[in-house]
This record gives structure tokens, C-alpha cells and sequence, in this order.
């Protein structure tokens, strides 16, 4: 099988820690589907982040696993601040319509799976009508009901929905989103985004809770404010702890801000970004991972900090609630620092009740990555029988 993973978030040069769990599943498909991978970036986009150093090539390969795949970075139009934000989609299939007939000139492709509906999934549609190459797509988007919502992006999506062979979602939650679609999609099939569980080591247990982690971007949607108002909180009834906060976004001058203001900036550490490779390491110096999300489609992070046996708190934000049982963590209200201080009490309160191997053991029953591409390959091989 000839498989072509087509995907903004794919991790490139510029933006290495983009969304490595598509680029992770790559590493454990049977070695008898051949993966490719079109990446597409936006014009200058390295001037954008503020790294005109780095260049993005057209064309690269990677070492995944026992394969090395190729990649390729077309380019794409991207005005500033959303403008014309309707057509990016048609925009993307215009500027990499001849990369994917290059590649199926080359090596006939079989399916094309691809990631998100808007925009990438707004290109393979318009791309598969074109080639005749059928696709499967998985829906990521959190906050996809507003898009839906728009009566433009209601009809749009709906033909993209409806022009796949499967369409995935990575939780129960995308389930009522899909329902606003005028003209209906077809049945989801939920596979849970995966893990490389091997990468994490167990952590050793510390005899009370006093390190806390967050990991994600600093952006308005992350709920961080209201994890740090959560702190300042807990300082006031005499619990002192210490946060660090891994990422870089657009809230971060005023997240540090907020922690002067709260007096607690003495307790939160601001990081910055770190490599992925990083991660198992620095969830065994902390002993409880919070994302305080508004709205989330999945939340990677808990997983990741699950395989190395660290409880998790997050909020009834869309996928967290379907990843946490009370055996693992704790699930509050989002938008509230009140309800995120009473879950770290609650935590701290039972914090005898939760074993580092108990939460692993649990991570490798749901996320492990092979299981998850073993539900994927499955699912590949009856949408190209379908045909």
C-alpha cells in the first residue's frame, strides 16, 4: 500500500514541535504500507516565527523508525490575520495539486490520509475530486462547532466529511460537533491520538504533591490564567507550590505579568519551549501535570505524563473527560481557578491512592501507539477495498 499523510501540522525546521504525533504514527505502520508525506507551509514562514536562519526545504527525508520517508514543503499563500481565512483551504489544493500528482506519477498513491478538516482537509477533498485518489480523514479540532456554526463552513465541511472513505475522530467528544453538519457525515470511527509508552520511564513517587507542570501553548484557549490564580489561591490557605509552565505563545508576557501581580511569581517557573525528547525527563522532577484547557479535542500531554505514572488534572473540556477516570486524576469545571485549587486539594488530600504503575498500566491499556496504528492500518485497508 502506497499511503500519503498530508498535513500542515507535520513537524518541519521551523517549527519542530509542531503536531509529532502524526509524525509518530509513521514510525509504527507495517512495514508493507510505503508513507509519504506532503507537509505544506506557508510562504516566509520562517520570517514569520522569527527564524530566518532556518530554511524549510521543498523536499527532505527522515528517519522514522526502521523507514526513511520522504517529506515534501510546498508553499501556500497565508494572508495576516485570518484575512480571506475561507479560501485557505482551495488555496493549499491549488499550490500542492502538482506535488501530489508528482508523487503518484512516481508511485501510484493508494489513499491519502489527512489530518483536520479545515483547512488540509478542504485540500484533499478538492484534490481527491481532481486525481481520483481516495482519502480518510481524522478530525482533531476541539473547537470545530464554531466553524460549524457558520453556515459558509457547514456546507463546505460537510462535502469533506462526506468525500471520505472513514472519517476518524480522536474522541467521544468531536461526536455532537458532527451532528450541526446540514446533510450529515458518515459514522465516526474513534482512534485515540497515541504514544510511544517505551519513551517514559516510571516516576518515583514523592511523599506529598508540591511540583506541578504544564506543557502547551500560552494562548487565551489554554486556560493558564486561571492555573495561576488557581496557585495564588492555594497560597493564600497556606499550600505553597511550585509550577512550571513549558511553552511560548502569545499570553506569556501577560501570564508573567499576572504572577507578579498574584505574588506567587516566586512559585511558577516560565520555561520556554523544549524538544520533545525532552518531555520523559522532565515529568519524572514534577509530580502532577495540570492543562487547565477551555477546549481541547484530546490533550496529548496527559498521556504522556500517564506513561511516566504521574496523575493528571484537567477540565470537562471536551476529550480530557474521556482520557481521566478518578484512578489517574481529577476533572474540574474549565474557566475557574476556585475549581482548579479544589481539584489540587482533592489530589492532595488522596494522594496515597495514586500509584505510578497503576496510572502507566492504565496509559498502556488505551494510548500505546501500536495499537492505535494497528486500528489505523485496519481501517486503511478497508477504504481501499471499498473502492
Amino acid at each position: 500500500m502506497n499511503l500519503l499523510i498530508y498535513s500542515h501540522g507535520f513537524p518541519n525546521p521551523v517549527e519542530e514541535h509542531r503536531s509529532a504525533f502524526v509524525r509518530d504514527i509513521i514510525r509504527f505502520l507495517p512495514h508493507d504500507i510505503k508513507v509519504t508525506v506532503i507537509a505544506p507551509v506557508p510562504y516566509f514562514l520562517n520570517k514569520q516565527r522569527g527564524k530566518s536562519n532556518i530554511s524549510i526545504p521543498y523536499f527532505r527525508t527522515e528517519s522514522l523508525g526502521n523507514r526513511n520517508v520522504e517529506i515534501y514543503h510546498p508553499r501556500y499563500p497565508l494572508l495576516p490575520k485570518n484575512y480571506l481565512r475561507c479560501i485557505v483551504g482551495f488555496l493549499e489544493a491549488i499550490f500542492t495539486l502538482n506535488c501530489v500528482r508528482k508523487i503518484n506519477k512516481q508511485v501510484p498513491i493508494d489513499l491519502i490520509h489527512v489530518n483536520w478538516a479545515f483547512p488540509d482537509g478542504v485540500a484533499v477533498y478538492c484534490i481527491s475530486k481532481l486525481t481520483k485518489i481516495p482519502y480518510v480523514l481524522t478530525e482533531h479540532q476541539g473547537s470545530i462547532a464554531d466553524l460549524l456554526n457558520i453556515t459558509y463552513y457547514n456546507m463546505l465541511l460537510g462535502h469533506v466529511y462526506r468525500g471520505s472513505r472513514s472519517l476518524i475522530i480522536v474522541s467521544e467528544s468531536l461526536k455532537k460537533p458532527l451532528q450541526l453538519v446540514k446533510g450529515g457525515t458518515p459514522k465516526p470511527i474513534i482512534v485515540s491520538n497515541g504514544i510511544d509508552t517505551n519513551r517514559f520511564q516510571l516516576v518515583k513517587k514523592s511523599l506529598q504533591l508540591t511540583k506541578l507542570l504544564y506543557i502547551g501553548n500560552l494562548i487565551p484557549g489554554k486556560g493558564v490564567e486561571h492555573l495561576i490564580r488557581a496557585i495564588s489561591i492555594l497560597a493564600a490557605d497556606g499550600i505553597n507550590l511550585q509550577l512550571s509552565i513549558v511553552g511560548n505563545g502569545q499570553q506569556r508576557e501577560a501570564l508573567i505579568a499576572l504572577a507578579i501581580k498574584l505574588n506567587v511569581a516566586k512559585q511558577i517557573t516560565f520555561m520556554g519551549i523544549i524538544h520533545p525528547n525532552d518531555i520523559p525527563a522532565l515529568l519524572l522532577d514534577h509530580d502532577l501535570l495540570v492543562l487547565p484547557t477551555l477546549v481541547e479535542s484530546f490533550g496529548i500531554v496527559l498521556i504522556e505524563a500517564m506513561a511516566a505514572g504521574l496523575p493528571v488534572l484537567s477540565t470537562l473540556g471536551g476529550g480530557p473527560q474521556y482520557i481521566i477516570s478518578p484512578e489517574v486524576g481529577v476533572l474540574v469545571q474549565p474557566g475557574s481557578a476556585k475549581a482548579i485549587a479544589d481539584g489540587i486539594k482533592d489530589i492532595m488530600e488522596r494522594w496515597d491512592a495514586f500509584e505510578p504503575q497503576a496510572i502507566n498500566d492504565y496509559c498502556k491499556q488505551h494510548y500505546d501507539i501500536k495499537d492505535i496504528c494497528k486500528q489505523l492500518t485496519s481501517i486503511y485497508r478497508k477504504a481501499i477495498g471499498a473502492r
